[in-house]
């Protein structure tokens, strides 16, 4: 769960990019947003 907290907070930061994060972790763009949503529902 660390590890998805930290690579989302890479993408969706202020200086973050979401493509670069995913390019950079062999991600793709679904998985990212899911995390996303899931860490926002969890607030």
């Amino acid at each position: 769960m660390e590890q998805k907290l930290a690579i989302s907070r890479e993408a969706f930061g202020p200086d973050g990019s979401a493509s670069a994060t995913c390019e950079r972790h062999v991600i793709g763009s679904g998985m990212l947003y899911t995390w996303r949503r899931q860490a926002l529902a969890a607030i």
